[in-house]
């Protein structure tokens, strides 16, 4: 697996974008990266926090883009 790529079809292609926003561990498991326990704890309140900053108004959109560092645990 290839964090780059996967990085560029998250911020590339709408659908599975939000399908990374709802679960990004089942994403990853099923790209083949497997995470630790904790990892999988940080990212999850990571794109939490992400998707409670996107502003509910209508019309408006946020273009922001999603990049993943993997750090050790």
């Amino acid at each position: 697996m290839h964090l780059g790529r996967l990085e560029e079809r998250i911020n590339r292609e709408p659908r599975f974008r939000d399908e990374f926003l709802k679960d990004p561990v089942a994403i990853l498991r099923r790209e083949g990266l497997m995470l630790s326990f904790e990892q999988e704890r940080s990212l999850r309140e990571a794109v939490a926090k992400l998707a409670a900053a996107r502003p509910p108004v209508g019309g408006a959109t946020i273009k922001e883009k999603i990049g993943i560092i993997m750090v050790g645990g």
